[in-house]
């Protein structure tokens, strides 16, 4: 029988637990500092595309209908006349506001109470992107109030806009479960921002500010983004560096309880299997009911301070061990929420067999009805952190329940922000554990590398796919080209040496490069390339290649002699479903497919296929969808501004090799 740990054994924070530590004195009152936050630009960091865009997001009766402001102004005053007498029913619809001049859209929008608009009235919900093309920076005020009335729906628009005041609500987001990744995402890629519009709040006096702001702060150190916020703190004042890092922002053991948590009651620590030090000695049974515990102050997002040195001293195995029959537990005692850190144990303590069941959990648990639970299974493989984890959501975010997929898509993308990536560039990093499915996954992304034309750094190309012998294996057979220079087309060794065509090095190396497009390639480029490559992993130099007609350029329309058959069957609309097209309702009715729609890479242009009559779906309420198939339906393609429908100024207008992919994409609508 393996024998118990000593206690001079055991780590710190396991013999004398952080809750019974002697606590610091309380610093001095936050109050009597003169803090005063540095100045920060206020920024909307979008295209000028996208806020054209946001801003032409309006019913089209909005366009149609002139009002005259005072009108309108008047409908407002009464409506606020009303809500002041009632403050807690919605007086007036919030389309109103479509139809104020821009400065008395702002002084409404920032001044009035939003909860006495109806948000949830028809076409309400393109008010707040419009708002906020409209009045830009201005619109800032009108946000940080929108965040009491919806605040996921503020947080959907605030990811591109950087104000250090809207800090502190998205914040108190991060304390939500349903809230946390888009929370997460703002204050990491806004992170001095962030810190300057925190700073004053966490050294304030307001309890609930002071707590929602240290919290924030926390998360952004535990980042690695200390430095930033000691920075921002030096600028504020040379006495609030000592009153913060003497705070609970930036020592994470003073926010724990004085009182340790209850032990749960769905399980007993003598019924899971006891974790064993790295020297083989079992953890002794108070050591253990102090890591369980540990775990129950844990957060996917704040895990509980010293449960970093548990890892270093234990064996991985048998941690592994300990969190898989404490989720099971949870599990067979009928998942209650409060104790959802059982989930959570797996991702803080798992091997790779904890992340399969993992990613089998958030998988079947939605179809099941266990929305909830898949959601802290997601929550779990992004705390778990590892390649193997971070496959499995990438794997939800493309093939899982929608009820999961618009969580995992942002978990992606705030590990991407907190490793100073792009998601796209993220899921490159990603690489299957399974070597049967390694090929696959390198062929998917050469692919959307070639549709796209996204270019990539010499040092992520270097890191993401040529330290991979069959990535590397695989780029060398594709033609590239210099993204930041002239574009002459490169040819990449597997050592990781780029050349041009006649097999010289270049005198300069790019900084970024894209894989080439045919149809942005000379012929007598193509026949040169075909010599050097006879062979290649994708589809590049023999693609088929489609350009627009002279009577397409200049119109919206596709031409009609494009394709011999313009009839397609709800087979075929369902494949352009799984292939990112989203669908299109007929007005009102959600049993009626009147098309699908798919923004395409720059956020600049949408293709629509129109269906004529629209295809009736089965169940509405099945994901993904059940079309019937008994019925041909005419259809008709549209190039339009993205995000609305309106008109381009011609299929002329896209890239070519863009307008050759969405051709070559539509082809198997036109069924036989």
């Amino acid at each position: 029988m393996t024998a118990e740990a000593a206690l001079d054994e055991l780590p710190d924070v396991l013999r004398a637990p952080p809750w019974d530590a002697p606590r610091p004195a309380r610093p001095q009152r936050p109050d009597a500092l003169e803090i005063e936050p540095p100045p920060a630009d206020t920024r909307i960091h979008l295209d000028a595309e996208v806020v054209d865009a946001w801003r032409m997001n309006v019913p089209e009766w909005a366009r149609r209908v002139v009002v005259i402001d005072s009108v309108v102004v008047s409908k407002v005053e009464q409506a606020r006349s009303k809500f002041d007498a009632h403050p807690r029913a919605p007086t007036i619809p919030a389309y109103e506001l479509f139809s104020l001049r821009d400065d008395t859209l702002a002084r409404i929008f920032s001044g009035y109470p939003h909860a006495m608009f109806d948000w949830d009235a028809h076409d309400c919900e393109r008010v707040l992107h419009h708002t906020v093309a409209r009045l830009g920076p201005r619109a800032v005020p009108g946000l940080v109030q929108h965040f009491e009335v919806r605040p996921k729906a503020t947080l959907e628009v605030s990811a591109w806009v950087e104000a250090s005041e809207l800090a502190l609500p998205v914040a108190r987001a991060l304390q939500s479960s349903r809230l946390r990744w888009r929370a997460a995402l703002w204050l990491l890629r806004f992170d001095r921002t962030a810190a300057a519009g925190l700073i004053q709040h966490a050294l304030g006096a307001g309890s609930e500010a002071r707590q929602a702001s240290e919290h924030a702060l926390q998360f952004l150190a535990g980042c690695g983004r200390r430095k930033v916020i000691e920075r921002v703190a030096s600028e504020c004042s040379p006495s609030a560096v000592d009153a913060l890092a003497e705070s609970r922002a930036m020592n994470p053991f003073l926010r724990l309880p004085r009182r340790p948590p209850p032990q749960p009651a769905f399980v007993r620590i003598d019924r899971l299997p006891r974790p064993r030090l790295v020297t083989g000695a079992l953890l002794p049974a108070t050591a253990a009911e102090t890591l369980l515990r540990m775990l129950a102050l844990s957060d996917v997002l704040d895990p509980c301070p010293g449960l970093e040195d548990v890892r270093r001293a234990c064996d991985r195995g048998s941690l592994a061990d300990f969190a898989s029959a404490l989720a099971k537990a949870w599990i067979a005692a009928g998942a209650p929420p409060k104790q959802r850190f059982a989930m959570l144990a797996v991702g803080l303590l798992g091997d790779q067999h904890g992340v399969d069941e993992l990613g089998q959990y958030a998988a079947k648990w939605p179809s099941e009805g266990h929305a909830a639970r898949a959601a802290h299974a997601l929550d779990a493989l992004a705390a778990h952190g590892s390649n193997a984890a971070l496959a499995g959501l990438d794997r939800i975010r493309t093939r899982g329940s929608p009820s999961v997929r618009a969580r995992a898509t942002e978990a992606l993308e705030a590990i991407a922000a907190w490793r100073g990536l792009a998601r796209e560039e993220l899921s490159d990093l990603i690489v299957p554990e399974d070597d049967a499915e390694v090929r696959g996954h390198f062929i998917r992304r050469f692919e959307q590398l070639l549709v796209s034309g996204r270019s990539i750094g010499l040092d992520h190309l270097r890191d993401a796919f040529l330290s991979n012998p069959t990535a590397a294996e695989m780029a060398a057979s594709l033609v590239w080209r210099a993204a930041d220079r002239d574009g002459a087309p490169l040819l990449l060794r597997p050592t990781g040496e780029i050349v041009g065509l006649d097999d010289r090095s270049c005198a300069s190396e790019p900084q970024r490069v894209q894989v080439a497009h045919p149809a942005e390639m000379p012929d007598s480029t193509l026949q040169e390339a075909r010599r050097h490559l006879p062979s290649q992993a994708i589809a590049q130099l023999d693609r088929e290649v489609f350009r627009p007609r002279k009577d397409e350029e200049r119109v919206c329309w596709l031409d009609q002699t494009r394709f011999d058959e313009w009839r397609t069957s709800g087979r075929a609309i369902a494949a352009l479903l799984r292939r990112g097209y989203r669908p299109l309702w007929q007005e009102g009715i959600s049993e009626k497919l009147e098309g699908a729609v798919l923004v395409l890479p720059g956020d600049r242009y949408q293709v629509a296929v129109y269906i004529d009559p629209p295809m009736y779906v089965i169940e509405p309420g099945d994901r993904p969808l059940r079309l019937d198939l008994s019925e041909r339906h005419r259809f008709s393609v549209r190039l339009e501004r993205a995000w609305v429908h309106d008109e381009s100024e011609g299929w002329g207008a896209l890239a070519p090799r863009l307008f050759s992919e969405v051709i070559r994409d539509l082809r198997g609508l036109a069924e036989p």
